[in-house]
């Protein structure tokens, strides 16, 4: 993933492109493969329940904000590291990278955006700062204040605007592959296609594969994971 340049500060946090600020945090995003995870829920896989404890898999909570109920994957304990997905993607191909959190001692929280998985709320009508509410509003559930936000692409715009809004939550923010909220109309419609699940497989993943994956790299891997709702909702979030 490419990554942009270091940004100004925001409400006093400090907004950096790498992660090197962050002791530990560098070798476990530096070494994690990129290969992503394509096992997720309603695909033939059984996820654990709520707050149930396994070695092997996320102990997964439904938390109740005053707006909201979001699904948020936990693994590990220690200081914590919110992971947040690209648009309208989910949690679930952050595993392997939370599981090295874990084993480096930290607590990955991946908080599953409204209209992800079992995460309900209301789409219409919200802008960034929303989205950063409901993030918070696991922090604070969690007592896991303050914490790093690593935001993919979409996500960092999350990340950023909890950074600017709730600067005590937020110990630092890693942006990873961020990119402009203005794209050429043309890059923005060969987007779309990539998300789009009326068009066929062969063509979607010849944008995924022109648009998002280095040579070398199967874009069959993003034919799922896309919930068209949260991709509505949050694109109207940027508007």
């Amino acid at each position: 993933m490419k990554h942009s340049g270091c940004t100004p500060c925001h409400g006093g946090v400090r907004i950096r492109s790498d992660i090197g600020a962050f002791p530990g945090l560098r070798k476990v995003m530096h070494s994690t493969p990129v290969t992503l995870n394509t096992t997720r829920p309603g695909c033939g896989v059984t996820r654990p329940k709520e707050g149930c404890e396994d070695d092997d898999v996320s102990r997964i909570h439904l938390v109740e904000t005053s707006v909201a109920e979001l699904e948020v994957h936990v693994d590990g304990e220690g200081p914590a590291v919110v992971l947040l997905p690209s648009l309208g993607r989910d949690s679930y191909e952050f595993d392997p990278i939370a599981e090295d959190l874990a084993v480096a001692g930290f607590t990955a929280l991946r908080p599953q955006p409204r209209g992800v998985g079992r995460s309900r709320g209301p789409l219409t009508g919200l802008d960034l700062h929303d989205l950063a509410g409901d993030v918070a509003a696991v922090l604070e559930h969690f007592d896991a204040a303050p914490a790093v936000l690593a935001g993919h692409a979409f996500g960092h715009y999350v990340a950023r605007v909890l950074a600017a809004d709730r600067p005590e939550l937020v110990r630092g923010v890693a942006v990873l592959a961020a990119g402009a909220r203005r794209f050429p109309a043309s890059l923005t419609e060969r987007v779309a296609k990539c998300s789009d699940l009326s068009l066929p497989d062969e063509e979607r993943l010849g944008h995924l594969r022109d648009i998002f994956f280095a040579e070398g790299h199967d874009p069959a891997v993003w034919l799922d994971g896309w919930w068209p709702d949260a991709i509505a909702s949050q694109r109207a979030a940027m508007a």
